[in-house]
């Protein structure tokens, strides 16, 4: 946390960011830390939910959208297409993986009753 704090007083002192943009991002980590550590007694997959992501996305996009705005004309778009493709890329990896868990998912649910199938007991 401290080498965290000392990072961005560098970068400030070096870069001077908005303010708008350092409150959206201690938002976005407050929210992460809260969120996590109250979901920590469910088990590590249920404090590492990628459901948090969804909540805190919006504040990190709109960071990223001031901060590329204060970039020269020439850099700015160019890093915003880079940031573009390789979420795409990225993001197209995972919807291959989240695919393949659904077919098997219903694959395994598919003789089950629709009750047990929505019970907590459900071994898919």
């Amino acid at each position: 946390m401290i080498a965290c704090v000392a990072i961005t007083v560098a970068v400030v002192q070096f870069w001077p960011v908005p303010s708008v943009v350092l409150a959206l991002l201690a938002a976005g980590a407050a929210f992460f830390f809260i969120a996590g550590t109250v979901r920590a007694e469910l088990g590590p997959e249920q404090a590492a939910a990628s459901r948090y992501v969804y909540i805190v996305a919006p504040t990190f996009i709109v960071a990223g959208a001031v901060l590329l705005s204060r970039l020269p004309k020439a850099i700015g778009p160019l890093i915003g297409a880079v940031v573009l493709a390789v979420a795409l890329v990225l993001n197209l990896a995972l919807l291959v993986q989240a695919h393949d868990r659904l077919v098997s998912k219903i694959a395994c649910e598919r003789p089950m009753t629709p009750i047990a199938r929505g019970s907590a007991g459900n071994p898919c």
